[in-house]
């Protein structure tokens, strides 16, 4: 079995066409919602369902650079302020350094997450 790996432009790409699919239901729901004076409009700030919704993007991809951009922030920086005093003060976890990509993926699905748990 040849497996694929899931490289940005496969998410961008899924991306676009469940936000396409999404944006139509979404649609019908505000068309039948309105018939009936419910609210549609009202989602959190910053949600992916805002984004898809209100902003009308469907690439997460900036999201996933972020991440790994406060990291090497957080690794490689040399200003001082209480939040990184304490944050360097943590005795670190015994994590496995030929497993850091893998641990990275943590901050890209909740699954993931879930099994570092």
């Amino acid at each position: 079995m040849i497996v694929t790996s899931n490289e940005w432009r496969f998410k961008k790409f899924i991306g676009k066409v469940v936000g396409k699919i999404c944006e139509e239901l979404y649609d019908l729901v505000e068309s039948e919602a309105r018939g009936q004076n419910v609210y549609t409009y009202e989602l959190p700030a910053e949600s992916k369902a805002s984004i898809i919704f209100i902003g009308k993007k469907y690439d997460f991809f900036d999201y996933d650079i972020v991440w790994k951009e406060l990291i090497i922030y957080l690794i490689n920086t040399n200003d001082s302020s209480g939040i990184l005093s304490f944050i360097r003060d943590i005795e670190p976890l015994d994590f496995e350094p030929e497993l850091v990509n893998e641990y990275l993926n943590v901050f890209n699905s909740d699954l993931v997450k879930h099994s570092y748990i």
